[in-house]
């Protein structure tokens, strides 16, 4: 029987009468609290006893301290004068422990807690939480830059979706805590103006269900899209991160290093296992998705159906659909430099439609750009299509073509025949 084990306690900052709560009832279980960290909390097996646990807040505290400040040194021998004994302490939140259940609470004045919770949300929590709603609103940005560039791609990719909205909605999630926050606070002061405890603060202890939901759900479909091969990559880079911060401010603390040297250090050692591994990751990728790639038969329109050309080299470049689009491009590689390229984009939101149109038109328009000696014509009614457009030149033909439900961009080394026109719209019109 292990005489240790390891407890997952996620409460917030400030919630200190569910941290007394959960202790109590452990220690009457045999479990004693040893060390607390920012997730996982170590206990120790031992007797069950009916003990008090405190939870008591020094503003002046921070996890990259190497040394405890005058603050916090004058608050640990004004508890012990009391029977409060220091047990474990994390960033401005401290525990002390009474062997008498029936102590006297450690803090009495209710308008002085509330000052110093205050004081240590300003200093951490609200910082903290500003910070991760920057970090991640500029990420969702960023992909939301992407999409924009690249609709057909991003919109089609499960990872590009998945991601772009779990960045979203953790941003919104430390935005909500800090709401919170910020409405706890108002409550608690004016509890106290009337002469009344401070009130405990629910919302996270229901809110936290919907963050691990989340993470699984988020999870699952990293699985779904791209495998247990990425999601093994994930696992393994967020591993890394977090020993690498928690033993490098370990071992700076042992060495009694300056606070800024804690923060430093832990998050330069942060960024280069990053970069170190993210080439790693996207190479993994490349790799898994070459090897994954469909077999050339499945091409949707292939030479042979066009010239009866047989023992052409056949690439599926890209292949990826959601419930809002279905993008694929394709190349079939002929003898005597004879090659069909083409883009099919399937859109099953019709609001995306002139997005993802657009971007099949820029490309179109990048062949009209370079003629040299050529022709644009209009083939909608030949296509019976909304749209429909060739660019024809002596590098060959350029068509995009416009159904209800379907963009199709192709690029031909030569002139296509009206027969291969027949077989092209017979084979890519949707039905």
């Amino acid at each position: 029987m292990k005489d240790t084990k390891y407890t997952i306690i996620d409460s917030s900052l400030y919630d200190y009468t569910f941290i007394e709560e959960k202790l109590t009832g452990l220690a009457a279980e045999g479990w004693h609290l040893e060390k607390v960290g920012t997730l996982l909390w170590k206990f120790r097996r031992g007797e069950p006893k009916a003990v008090r646990y405190a939870v008591t807040f020094a503003p002046s505290a921070s996890a990259f301290n190497s040394r405890p400040t005058e603050e916090e040194e004058d608050l640990t021998d004004l508890c012990a004068q009391a029977g409060w004994v220091r047990v474990a302490n994390h960033a401005q939140r401290h525990i002390y422990r009474n062997e008498d259940p029936n102590a006297t609470p450690l803090e009495t004045d209710e308008a002085e807690r509330l000052k110093n919770i205050r004081k240590s949300m300003k200093k951490h929590f609200f910082p903290t939480e500003l910070l991760f709603v920057a970090i991640f609103l500029m990420q969702f940005f960023m992909h939301w830059t992407t999409m924009t560039r690249y609709p057909g791609r991003t919109l089609s990719s499960p990872m590009m979706l998945a991601t772009l909205g779990s960045v979203l909605f953790v941003a919104l999630i430390h935005a909500a805590l800090i709401l919170d926050g910020l409405i706890w606070l108002r409550r608690a002061g004016r509890a106290v103006e009337c002469g009344e405890p401070i009130p405990v603060n629910r919302f996270y202890r229901s809110f936290r269900w919907v963050i691990w939901l989340f993470l699984i759900l988020y999870l699952l479909c990293l699985f779904w899209a791209v495998g247990l091969g990425f999601l093994a990559w994930v696992i393994i880079t967020s591993a890394a991160v977090l020993f690498v911060t928690t033993g490098t401010i370990a071992l700076c603390k042992k060495l009694n290093a300056p606070r800024w040297v804690n923060m430093v250090v832990p998050a330069g050692l942060c960024s280069l296992v990053i970069a170190l591994l993210i080439p790693l990751l996207i190479f993994s990728m490349d790799r898994s998705m070459n090897e994954d790639l469909p077999p050339a038969e499945t091409l949707p329109l292939m030479l042979t159906q066009l010239t009866g050309e047989t023992g052409t080299e056949r690439y599926i470049m890209e292949e990826s659909s959601t419930f809002l689009a279905s993008y694929g491009r394709y190349w079939d590689q002929g003898a005597e430099d004879v090659r069909l390229r083409y883009t099919i984009v399937d859109v099953k939101c019709p609001l995306l439609y002139d997005k993802l149109l657009n971007e099949q038109e820029q490309q179109f328009q990048q062949s009209v750009h370079y003629l040299t000696d050529g022709m644009i014509g209009e083939y909608t009614e030949f296509f019976d299509a909304e749209y429909a457009r060739h660019a024809n030149s002596e590098l060959g033909d350029s068509w995009l073509i416009c159904w209800k439900e379907r963009i199709v961009y192709l690029k031909a080394s030569w002139e296509l025949t009206g027969d291969q026109l027949d077989v092209l719209k017979d084979i890519l019109m949707p039905h």
